[in-house]
């Protein structure tokens, strides 16, 4: 009977042992495991804010690449042809012009005055799509651009008018050189909306 009862006081602590068991937390963290589970999720944490930030920048770089592409070849490229052929139209007219102010008299200020309005408007028709074209893309870039214009219109005006007045003669060779010069302004002007930007 004794064994019994033993047995009996065996299983009644067990039975308790076993329901306190229950009732008690077997979750039980030391600091380092909680300072390691925190720096684990920092670092998670900081991972994402990395990825999510490059993924930004990415995006931004592409856009601006996608840009640049648009400008170059809906802009750049198919004008070059065009500003070659105007520079060398312009240098002709120029040649032309001189030639035919060289029989006249200095009362003759009218026809000065037509060849220089004329050549100012060739050369702002032909800059105005330019200009819009740019100013699409940048608008600094397009008031840069005007200055340049500004800068042809007043050379131009400024040969016709020392040859008229035989303050300075030009020689085909020299008109050509200041002009492809303010060409080299433009096309430099138009490519550098690619770097700057």
């Amino acid at each position: 009977m004794n064994y019994i009862s033993t047995f009996n006081d065996t299983i009644l602590i067990l039975q308790q042992a076993i329901h306190s068991d229950e009732n008690a937390c077997y979750f039980h963290l030391s600091f380092n495991e909680v300072i390691t589970i925190l720096l684990s999720v920092a670092g998670i944490g900081l991972a994402i804010y990395q990825f999510i930030r490059q993924m930004k920048k990415n995006r931004e770089e592409q856009i601006s690449a996608n840009r640049k592409n648009w400008y170059l070849t809906v802009i750049v490229v198919p004008q070059l042809d065009s500003i070659n052929q105007f520079y060398h139209a312009l240098i002709d007219k120029l040649i032309d012009d001189i030639q035919s102010l060289n029989g006249s008299t200095p009362n003759d200020l009218v026809k000065l005055s037509q060849m220089q309005a004329d050549e100012k408007d060739e050369i702002n028709a032909f800059f105005d799509h330019l200009q819009s074209l740019v100013k699409s893309y940048d608008i600094d870039l397009s008031i840069r651009m005007s200055e340049i214009v500004l800068d042809l219109e007043d050379c131009v005006t400024i040969i016709l008018s020392d040859c008229f007045f035989d303050i300075i003669s030009f020689s085909p060779t020299e008109i050509r050189r200041k002009l492809l010069l303010n060409k080299k302004d433009i096309i430099a002007l138009l490519y550098s909306g690619i770097v700057n930007k």
